[in-house]
């Protein structure tokens, strides 16, 4: 619910209330998997900045806060790194895939 309402007015402090609530809520329905939103929605770029270092600061810092409440993440696309998108291999170098990507936490 949160990713559809990104950009539309709901910033990520709020977003990250609602996903807080959302988890919250879920831990009574057996079953239940909440999977919320991360990405860049709250960075404010200078023409200056370094997009792709300031870009996966701003994921790892909504990931770190879903993840401290239990959440599970789904990636949104960036503004800011569509920006840098033009010069192909510049960000290869920069992203890893996590240790446990691709592994089911079930």
């Amino acid at each position: 619910m949160d990713t559809a309402q990104r950009g539309m007015g709901l910033d990520w402090p709020t977003s990250l209330e609602l996903i807080r609530r959302s988890l919250d809520a879920a831990r009574d329905m057996p079953g239940a998997l909440v999977a919320s939103g991360c990405g860049t929605d709250h960075l404010a770029l200078d023409a200056g900045d370094d997009a792709s270092t300031t870009s996966i600061r701003a994921y790892e810092e909504q990931m770190a806060a879903i993840e401290a409440l239990g959440g599970r993440l789904i990636v949104m696309a960036s503004r800011a790194l569509a920006r840098v998108a033009h010069r192909p291999g510049r960000l290869r170098a920069r992203l890893r895939p996590h240790p446990d990507a691709g592994r089911s936490s079930r």
